[in-house]
């Protein structure tokens, strides 16, 4: 189990919440058949420009990485 502070915490709410919308309305588009598989690139690029999950996951390995010196 990972633990994070209250900072860290509101930190992954306030980029993964709209992160995790995007992908989950997405995927059901992609599944359904609403969006092409030709979008995804598009779909790719629009997740780049939601946030900076990419320090989100660096917050998890850190975590992993100090879990794991103990």
């Amino acid at each position: 189990m990972l633990i994070f502070s209250q900072e860290e915490n509101d930190k992954i709410d306030n980029i993964m919440t709209p992160v995790n919308s995007y992908v989950g309305e997405s995927r059901t588009k992609f599944i359904l058949g609403d969006t092409s598989l030709d979008q995804w690139d598009k779909y790719l690029k629009e997740l780049e420009k939601m946030g900076d999950y990419p320090s989100i996951l660096k917050m998890y390995n850190d975590k992993f990485r100090e879990r794991d010196k103990k």
